[in-house]
């Protein structure tokens, strides 16, 4: 790493600012970042504040699957940052897409030379271990094992075979809770190649209560008044839990109005169990907002109710807007909430704990852990792959 003459803690101004920069241009570390997808969620909320927040130093490169919209790509652009967009990385298992994107991953890293890859979601991992070659640094962040959903056994054992396997190949591994790195433990992972930084969080700007709940209404095309609002913000997947949640629902004993903000690939799935259980005037789902977070503080109860995560974003967006929470116990949950939590896949839990909140509700104590952490482990990590991988952190 490039350090300041002397060993200064601050960067100085002036003529010697300006040799620092020159000489850092001189010695820029390219990290290029894959994942599999290209819209929204967690894992592209991570990349984007790494890549366009390295420090002088360092170039960030991004290469990202068409799933999803491109959303990621657009905005990294729109922020100077080099873009790929990788034509055959997909979500879903393949094997002839999953051949190609392999070649493709293979041709992208011999024309980059970069000096660290950083790999993104389960699909981009595996990929992107075998088509490295153990040619390049690679980190890899578990954004929470697929092994720890509730899948059956067998797709477990798979699943679990796969991520030992893909480990062999990485030089770190970043897991963002204690429970991921003891499943990792567990897998027979060294533990020298584990780093635990959890996701956190830059300043964010929300929208006053009476402004967001003004807001919604425009956005619903109806009146909220005094009702009390349960919100969610997601991708509709099926780790996400959205199907519980309304199954919560339906069995609330608060009067109460839901807005679940995201959209997805079950979407129509979840529109039927709606009109089923009757709840098409008590659930509305009107699609995916841009900066939804903003709104966050329209709601009387902000819910999470994933059956699988890692350290989740609008969770800890929640934490920051200051409002009640219930969430399942997935993932980091419980390790940076200390209030309502419970076990996932239980509807009759989740709505008790929305009718406590909604009475009587309790703020988390905790503050979301910070951005500017998170970074610095993350670039310390990069740092210390001039070491040999698996070497004491």
């Amino acid at each position: 790493m490039l350090e300041w003459p002397g060993g200064a803690a601050e960067r100085p101004g002036g003529a010697l600012a300006a040799w620092w920069a020159m000489n850092a241009a001189q010695h820029r570390r390219r990290i290029l970042y894959v994942i599999t997808m290209s819209g929204g969620g967690g894992a592209t909320r991570y990349i984007y504040d790494l890549a366009t927040h390295l420090p002088p130093g360092y170039e960030a490169v991004v290469a990202a699957g068409p799933d999803g919209g491109g959303s990621l790509l657009s905005s990294l652009r729109d922020a100077g940052v080099r873009t790929h967009a990788l034509r055959h990385l997909h979500r879903p298992i393949r094997p002839a897409a999953d051949l190609r994107g392999y070649r493709e991953l293979a041709e992208l890293f011999f024309s980059e030379r970069p000096d660290v890859i950083h790999l993104n979601s389960s699909k981009a991992g595996i990929l992107g271990a075998l088509a490295s070659r153990h040619a390049h640094r690679i980190v890899y962040t578990a954004h929470g094992w697929v092994f720890r959903e509730s899948i059956p056994p067998l797709r477990r054992w798979v699943y679990a075979g796969i991520e030992r396997l893909s480990s062999r190949y990485y030089d770190r591994i970043i897991v963002l809770s204690d429970g991921d790195r003891d499943a990792a433990l567990r897998l027979g992972i060294p533990p020298g190649k584990l780093t635990l930084i959890r996701n956190g969080l830059r300043p964010l700007e929300f929208a006053p209560r009476d402004e967001a709940r003004a807001e919604l209404e425009r956005l619903l095309g109806l009146q909220l008044g005094g009702r009390r609002l349960v919100m969610a913000l997601a991708l509709f997947f099926a780790t996400k839990g959205l199907n519980h949640l309304i199954d919560a629902l339906a069995r609330t004993e608060t009067d109460c109005l839901a807005v679940i903000l995201g959209d997805g690939q079950l979407r129509g799935q979840l529109e039927r169990q709606v009109a089923r259980l009757g709840l098409g005037d008590r659930v509305l789902m009107p699609g995916y907002i841009e900066d939804g977070s903003r709104l966050l503080r329209a709601a009387d109860v902000y819910v999470l109710p994933s059956v699988k995560e890692g350290l989740p974003y609008a969770l800890l967006e929640a934490m920051q807007a200051g409002v009640p929470v219930v969430a399942t116990r997935v993932g980091g949950v419980a390790e940076v909430l200390d209030r309502i939590v419970v076990e996932p896949a239980d509807p009759a839990a989740l709505a008790a704990a929305i009718d406590r909140q909604l009475t009587a509700p309790v703020l988390p104590e905790r503050r979301p852990p910070e951005f500017e952490a998170m970074l610095a482990q993350t670039v310390e990590c990069y740092e210390g792959l001039s070491q040999p991988a698996g070497a004491a952190q």
